[in-house]
């Protein structure tokens, strides 16, 4: 089962970026129109600067959403990528819109036999479908719990991102339980780690939101 998702997902990082495009994973509004496309990153993305300062400067802009902050920059960005592209249970994931402009993106990480996780959930610019965030997460959620069998799929957000949260609620997310944090900066960087109630030194905390996949299709059938 393992060996069979990794490949899956290797497949799809192999690809270049017009054969990505090309067989793109489709996203659609609820009344089953086309409103933007899942490309999925392989090594071209190293190449290409101009998605890459996107990327970096939406990092940038919303920096205090993540876990670890730092000064992002283009050359952090592509080692980013150089990293994890190798990582058989992560991939990346361009959101396109219907007009097939590069809009945002979406990731899912620690893929396993029967979990995942998604990830890097980012609306960059506007434009398109006012759905689109919504519907990229729903149209991932079906991939991998239809098409990869996993059977459950968490999402991670700080306490007072409560945007992000308020949009996976209504996607079907739950809260699952929340954390305690403790933050260290070093270097220009900061990051946080989840502690106990007394090693935590911020007032903030993470939350992890999940969802099954009987529960997801049960929201599908429920709206239908």
């Amino acid at each position: 089962m393992i060996e069979n998702l990794q490949r899956r997902i290797s497949e799809l990082k192999s690809k270049s970026f017009d054969e990505a495009f090309a067989e793109a994973m489709p996203i659609r509004d609820g009344a089953d129109v086309l409103i933007g496309r899942l490309v999925p990153c392989g090594d071209w993305i190293l190449h290409d600067d101009e998605k890459l300062t996107a990327i970096c400067e939406w990092r940038q802009r919303s920096m205090r959403m993540y876990l670890t902050q730092f000064q992002s920059t283009v050359e952090l960005t592509r080692k980013y990528f150089q990293n994890t592209l190798p990582d058989p249970t992560r991939i990346f994931f361009l959101i396109y819109d219907a007009d097939q402009r590069f809009v945002g993106h979406i990731g899912v990480a620690n893929m396993k036999s029967g979990s995942a996780e998604i990830d890097n959930l980012m609306r960059g610019v506007e434009g398109g479908n006012t759905r689109l965030v919504y519907h990229s997460e729903v149209a991932m959620l079906a991939w991998l719990f239809s098409d990869l069998g996993i059977e459950n799929c968490e999402v991670k957000v700080l306490s007072y991102n409560w945007m992000a949260a308020s949009l996976h609620e209504e996607v079907g997310f739950h809260v699952d339980h929340k954390s305690k944090l403790k933050k260290n900066e070093s270097g220009g960087v900061t990051t946080h780690e989840p502690c106990n109630d007394e090693d935590a030194n911020v007032s903030y905390g993470y939350v992890t939101m999940s969802m099954t996949g009987k529960e997801f299709f049960d929201r599908v059938k429920a709206a239908q």
